[in-house]
């Protein structure tokens, strides 16, 4: 959020791309963009079922990444044209910013990634065969002036933020609330399981069903309050 907040001045029409997965980073991200930024958002995503709520949240246009590398581009290319994108973020590991860089405006853009086991060190020795042909690609002759990729990626860690700034991370949760109260943004909640159906939520996950947050339930127990209470009297 900090990192919109940042080119807030110029956002408004420019186009995002978001890389979502199952968690609510990529949601909240396209929350901040369409509706408090008022950037035109392209999310990819990682099932249609996710798709539906994405569009629903504000993206323009979505795409899944199980439709592959090649054809993923080709939509990119397609939906941009000439134009070039402000901001890419990632909230699902990073490996798609090595291709989809090319879409990046040279000037003024930025890469975020804010998933937290990005290893800087791994990705700059990474080399994906994304199957995507080089004259099918855009012109990057501008691209190649610039540094290395894995030198102009920005990761935000919030874990960090917590507890090597406190105030900047009483800062960003501050405004979330604030977004929150104002209905800018929302929390979504994917499922929600009972605290002895834990080994389900698990797998819920584990098998990409969710998109947003599996919120666990926990009860308190009656009898045992009640035994309290019982023995705080005969005291």
């Amino acid at each position: 959020m900090e990192e919109f907040a940042e080119q807030k001045s110029g956002m408004e029409n420019d186009t995002v791309i978001v890389i979502a997965g199952p968690g609510g980073l990529g949601l909240g991200a396209i929350e901040v963009a369409s509706s408090v930024y008022r950037a035109k958002v392209i999310a990819i995503c990682d099932t249609e079922d996710s798709s539906i709520l994405i569009r629903d949240e504000g993206a323009f246009q979505t795409i899944c990444m199980s439709e592959g590398y090649p054809k993923v581009y080709r939509f990119l290319k397609n939906a941009l044209g000439e134009n070039r994108v402000r901001c890419i973020y990632d909230a699902v590991g990073g490996e798609a910013l090595h291709l989809l860089q090319d879409f990046l405006d040279t000037e003024n853009g930025s890469i975020l990634t804010v998933y937290p086991l990005f290893d800087r060190e791994a990705f700059k020795n990474s080399s994906p065969d994304f199957k995507v042909k080089d004259k099918d690609r855009v012109d990057r002759t501008e691209l190649a002036k610039l540094p290395p990729i894995h030198e102009r990626v920005q990761h935000i860690d919030l874990y960090n933020y917590q507890y090597q700034d406190r105030n900047f991370f009483r800062e960003i949760i501050e405004e979330t609330l604030s977004l929150y109260g104002e209905d800018l943004i929302s929390a979504h909640v994917s499922k929600v399981f009972s605290l002895e159906d834990l080994e389900d939520a698990v797998e819920f996950i584990k098998k990409k069903k969710c998109t947003g947050k599996v919120l666990i339930e926990v009860k308190e127990d009656d009898t045992d309050e009640s035994d309290n209470e019982d023995k705080r009297k005969k005291d």
